[in-house]
Order: structure tokens, then C-alpha cells, then sequence
């Protein structure tokens, strides 16, 4: 869940994101994020690249269907602190 449901995200399949275990704790630790609007994934400032993560795309444009951009949104705003 990109919103989580505890936090009234729902179960939809735009509020997912399919990760390893390895990917998921790394976005949950802020390590990087995803911009709504261009789905480009950036790394934290001053932290690991993307390349030290294993991160091998830019963006979740090659995805067949991308997660909703609210979805997104919500993430992206609840790791501003992070960044």
C-alpha cells in the first residue's frame, strides 16, 4: 500500500505497489520516492543512489499499469520531511 490502510488507504490495486523485500523497506526507510506527477524515483539528498539500492529504472513508466497519481501523491507528501 502506497497510502497505508491504517491510515485510510484503501485496497485498490492504484494504491499498490509491488516490491521486493528489499525495495519496500528501503522506500518505508525514505531511502527514495517516487514523484507523482513525472513517476521519476529520486534518492534521498545525501543518501545511497539509486544504482546502491539497485534501483535499475527511472521512472515507473515501463510498469503495464502505473499506481494512481493520489496514491503517489499521498506518499510523496508523507516523505517530505524526509527529503
Amino acid at each position: 500500500h502506497l497510502h497505508p490502510k491504517a491510515k485510510k488507504g484503501s485496497d485498490h490495486a492504484g494504491n499498490g505497489l509491488v516490491l521486493c523485500a528489499t525495495h519496500h523497506r528501503a522506500q518505508e526507510a525514505g531511502l527514495f520516492g517516487i514523484e507523482p506527477e513525472t513517476t521519476r524515483i529520486v534518492a534521498r539528498e545525501g543518501g545511497v543512489s539509486l544504482g546502491d539500492l539497485g534501483i535499475k529504472f527511472e521512472t515507473l513508466q515501463h510498469l503495464p499499469t502505473s499506481p494512481h497519481k493520489d496514491a503517489l501523491q499521498w506518499l510523496w507528501d508523507s516523505q517530505s520531511a524526509d527529503r
